[in-house]
């Protein structure tokens, strides 16, 4: 029985120091799960008459729309009435892109570094879509 002493002691040492294998600690051993990046908690879903009116670049429609303030008005994909804008061909009418965008930046200067659900700002929709003019405004 003395040959079996060591092998017994090394056994019960193994079980006992091996982390996780008869408990496991909390916070020991334990990869954190990586958290997605928060977005705002402050998110207005705009009706489709926002959406229409932010992809046409009808300025008036949000000149009376005083709630919630613009920078919280998103679509399910956290599109801003700028993304909405430049991912359009043109703008209805005689209204052009960049009177649109020159107006509702005059009123919100965020909107313009805010991102989207895929990270995108609308600075890289307008680059996207070949609208240059306003990547140079």
């Amino acid at each position: 029985m003395s040959d079996w002493g060591p092998i017994i002691v090394a056994l019960v040492l193994f079980v006992l120091l091996t982390p996780g294998l008869l408990f496991q600690v909390p916070g020991h051993h334990r990869k954190k799960a990586v958290q997605p990046k928060k977005l705002e908690n402050n998110i207005t879903y705009m009706d489709v008459s926002l959406y229409k009116a932010a992809a046409e670049g009808k300025i008036e429609d949000f000149n009376n729309y005083r709630r919630p303030e613009l920078e919280s008005l998103k679509t399910p994909n956290h599109d801003n009435v700028l993304h909405l804008n430049l991912s359009t061909s043109e703008c209805i009418g005689n209204r052009t892109r960049s009177d649109f965008i020159e107006q509702i930046l005059s009123k919100c200067p965020s909107l313009l570094t805010q991102t989207n659900a895929k990270g995108q700002t609308p600075l890289h929709v307008a680059a996207r879509n070949g609208h240059s003019a306003i990547v140079n405004f």
